[in-house]
């Protein structure tokens, strides 16, 4: 009869959930193994895929027909695995770049969890870049892991750039301005000039007051907001008064004269006279030398944007044929003295 068998057993393990149960000894090629006390079929004495149990394990002598005592061989229970976890991911947002995965089941300080780095008892990973993560767990002293879980970090969502805009001041006959935004421009974007209010779909702002806007730009796909332009509106520019003029008609033999705006004289007034003729502006409103005609005299702001009403002038056309001779006994020295000029009359000493 063969002695009782020595049997090792390899118990289930992460990667196979059966076990084995390997007969060492007695070997030979007239014995005959069973780990049932029934079955001899075995020959080699490995009996392999064993679920958990208790097993008696004999050796048969298939030629005298005896059996050993027999061998009990327990195989464990296969180590259990986590569940597939579940995790929740913090995206990316306009202005944060880095995102971040929470572990939210299976929870305890038996888990570990892992994203592929190693483990950690934490359930939270930190500063991750766009991407697919796969994560795991297990439980301490069990090296069985989970099967993965795939969170995906997406990529960070595009910011409008600062906007540019074009600018209409208020003029004289217009009291409001006007903001025109011209880039970026996009069906998936919206325009503000004071943060709040995104519902305008053109960038064209109009009936503005004078003032301060901060205009910005929205994307209402990933709703991330551009910086903002300051633009400002100026005051409507005031309109001069319609100017008072004092004319200085010309004196034979001069046969120009002087014009001179009187009011209004603030700094940076810009002064023109218009006629068929002439044409010419200054910021003294003083204009000599003018012929002869009918003028039209108006004020600019110091901008050149806003034009007073005009005055009308007439520099009358002196008859001086007289004077075209040379003197004979007198002749006339003209003195520009004051305005209007003045006419003397000396001795012509050549005679």
């Amino acid at each position: 009869m063969p002695f009782v068998p020595l049997a090792n057993p390899t118990q289930p393990d992460c990667g196979d959930p059966t076990g084995t149960i390997t007969i060492s000894s007695p070997i030979g090629p007239d014995l005959l193994y069973s780990i049932d006390g029934v079955s001899y079929t075995n020959t080699d004495g490995i009996f392999t895929g064993l679920t958990a149990g208790t097993y008696t394990v004999t050796v048969k002598n298939n030629i005298s027909g005896c059996i050993s005592n027999f061998t009990s061989v327990i195989i464990n229970s296969p180590p259990v695995f986590p569940i597939v976890p579940t995790a929740t991911p913090t995206q990316l947002t306009c202005t944060i770049d880095k995102g971040s995965i929470t572990v939210t089941s299976p929870l305890g300080s038996q888990y570990e969890y892992n994203l592929g780095s190693g483990f950690q008892a934490g359930v939270t990973f930190i500063d991750l870049e766009p991407g697919t993560y796969n994560v795991q767990v297990k439980e301490i002293g069990n090296e069985c892991i989970s099967t993965s879980a795939d969170i995906i970090i997406l990529p960070q969502p595009i910011t409008p750039f600062k906007p540019a805009a074009n600018i209409t001041q208020p003029t004289c006959s217009v009291g409001t301005g006007t903001i025109t935004v011209s880039d970026p421009l996009g069906a998936d974007l919206r325009y503000s000039i004071d943060g709040v209010d995104y519902s305008n779909v053109t960038g064209i702002f109009g009936g503005l007051n004078p003032g301060n806007y901060n205009v910005t730009v929205r994307n209402i796909i990933n709703g991330c907001t551009s910086t903002s332009l300051t633009v400002i509106i100026n005051p409507q520019p005031i309109k001069p008064a319609t100017p008072v003029i004092q004319i200085s008609q010309p004196v034979c033999p001069r046969t120009t004269g002087v014009i001179t705006v009187l009011s209004p004289k603030e700094p940076g007034l810009i002064y023109n006279i218009d006629g068929t003729m002439f044409f010419s502006s200054n910021m003294t409103g003083v204009f000599d030398e003018v012929i002869g005609g009918t003028y039209t005299i108006n004020v600019n702001s110091p901008t050149g944007s806003c034009a007073s009403d005009h005055t009308t002038a007439t520099i009358m056309t002196p008859n001086c044929a007289g004077f075209d001779s040379p003197c004979e006994k007198y002749c006339i020295r003209i003195q520009k003295v004051l305005l209007p000029w003045r006419a003397s009359i000396f001795p012509n000493n050549s005679n």
